[in-house]
């Protein structure tokens, strides 16, 4: 049975820049942070595939396999380029 969850998510550079706002509370029954990336992705029109981005959980890198769980906070991190 899938659990709904309550997930805190920050957004920095081009997804700030899309989704109009610096953070989020979403409502999902996402089991990990590849489905969860997805959802908000076509929410908000990302244009990054998942390969694409970096993701933290509570301020620790994740693989994409991550489950999420109620109270967790995401932040969508994406490629960086420099110069």
């Amino acid at each position: 049975m899938k659990v709904s969850k309550k997930i805190s998510l920050k957004y920095f550079a081009v997804f700030r820049e899309l989704a109009q706002k610096n953070s989020d509370e979403v409502e999902t029954f996402a089991e990990d942070i590849r489905s969860l990336y997805e959802e908000v992705a076509e929410k908000y029109q990302f244009t990054l595939r998942f390969d694409q981005v970096r993701i933290a959980i509570n301020e620790q890198f994740c693989l994409p396999d991550t489950q999420v769980r109620d109270g967790d906070t995401l932040v969508f991190i994406p490629p960086v380029a420099g110069g």
